[in-house]
């Protein structure tokens, strides 16, 4: 297993999940020359699902500075006609929690926007070299090791080991449930 600090390899990390998450967090630690990044997915095909999402200006600037501009265009994006301010309800009550009249973003590129799910996936796609993706790779079990890492067996008998595990794969996540850490102090 690799360490950044040891200076003996690249740190291997492993991510579960080609959502939004598991594909920004790929890019973001691929600029670091010194992590190998493999992504596993349950999917048997990478193809646009999910509904809308919204982005704000400090998410949008994120991916900006990832230098993930080309996700973040009106080509990708809609928004609306500014100085249209946005209104954030209440996801049961649709009550007005909060608006956003855009008075600390000079840069339109970073007026919050929306997007479908798929399209934006798609677009983060782009940025990932695809044999660093495995498909048909439904998490069955994962076991920390202290220092050695962690163990990953796969629903096709499949195993796999990295320095790192990341669960990107949803709200209901497999890999936070399936985690057993040996040491109380892991994180």
């Amino acid at each position: 297993m690799g360490s950044l600090e040891s200076g003996s390899g690249p740190l291997n990390i492993a991510i579960v999940g080609t959502g939004i998450a598991g594909l920004t967090a790929a890019i973001a630690l691929r600029q670091h020359p010194n992590i190998n990044i493999t992504l596993y997915e349950k999917a048997t095909e990478l193809k646009e699902i999910g509904a809308s999402i919204t982005l704000g200006p400090n998410g949008l600037r994120t991916l900006q500075r990832l230098g993930l501009e080309d996700c973040i265009t009106d080509q990708v994006a809609y928004r609306g006609p500014n100085p249209i301010s946005r209104f954030y309800r209440h996801w049961k009550t649709n009550e007005i929690i909060g608006e956003d009249f855009y008075e600390n973003v000079s840069e339109p590129l970073h007026y919050t926007a929306r997007f479908h799910r798929g399209h934006l996936q798609q677009a983060l796609l782009r940025h990932i070299p695809r044999d660093s993706i495995h498909l048909r790779k439904k998490l069955v079990a994962a076991t920390a090791n202290g220092r050695d890492g962690v163990s990953m067996k796969f629903g096709d008998g499949s195993t796999a080991t990295a320095d790192m595990l990341i669960g990107a794969d949803g709200i209901w996540s497999v890999s936070a449930s399936l985690m057993v850490f040996p040491e109380a102090n892991m994180i």
